[in-house]
């Protein structure tokens, strides 16, 4: 593994000072990055512990939405709309999506090579570093995206790829960044709510786990992650 750096983590209270002070950090982030370099991208991973937050900054009214372009870190491929990210991400920051400069969400209703194909030609039009801001949440497993325990993480010539999920997730069958498109951003974003995502983040920082099982602690790679935390 290369280097491993110590993330910065945030404790709060509970999940609603969490999503409250989590948004302004966020937002303030966001304009920094729109000084300094006109744009944000922004990868959005999905699951029910981040989209208050999205909620969130789209009542953000000094947000430049304008400036803001956003993508995906993972999907699922289904044609059930109720089980994909994207829906529940739309349903969020819906106020805000006509007014974003960019908004790329991974099309799941092409087979899946073609969807892998259509992304990957997207994120190959970017600059680097690809990112501005990767927002992830962490399994039980240690997984993040759709990037799971036991997976292949060498991708050096794909930006997204296909990966199978375990066998008791709703669908099997998934789209995601790799790590190395996910490594490539100026910041990481991770988010952990309740007790046993505590347990988490003990297995990411202090438990001897290999990355191929704990695939999060491939993250460590990173020098700029920030973990926001509430039991």
């Amino acid at each position: 593994m290369a280097d491993i750096f110590k993330p910065r983590i945030i404790d709060f209270e509970d999940k609603h000072q969490l999503y409250i002070q989590a948004t302004d950090i966020i937002a303030t982030t966001i304009e920094d990055v729109i000084g300094d370099y006109n744009t944000c991208r922004i990868a959005l991973c999905g699951g029910g512990t981040p989209l208050p937050i999205y909620q969130k900054l789209a009542q953000q009214p000094h947000l430049h939405w304008d400036h803001i372009e956003l993508y995906q870190t993972d999907e699922r491929h289904t044609t059930d709309t109720e089980l994909l990210n994207q829906t529940h991400i739309k349903e969020a920051l819906n106020p805000v999506l006509p007014y974003c400069k960019e908004v790329y969400f991974i099309n799941t209703s092409l087979p899946i090579n073609e969807s892998i194909s259509h992304y990957n030609d997207i994120i190959d039009e970017l600059e680097e570093p690809l990112f501005d801001i990767v927002m992830l949440g962490i399994g039980y497993d240690g997984h993040f995206a759709s990037l799971f325990p036991q997976g292949d993480f060498k991708h050096s010539d794909q930006r997204t790829v296909s990966t199978t999920a375990p066998s008791y997730m709703d669908v099997s069958q998934r789209i995601s960044l790799t790590l190395e498109t996910i490594l490539d951003s100026r910041e990481i974003m991770i988010f952990l709510t309740g007790q046993e995502k505590s347990n988490v983040l003990v297995d990411m920082l202090e438990n001897d786990l290999n990355p191929q099982d704990f695939p999060a602690k491939f993250l460590l790679a990173h020098p700029k992650v920030t973990i926001f935390q509430s039991i």
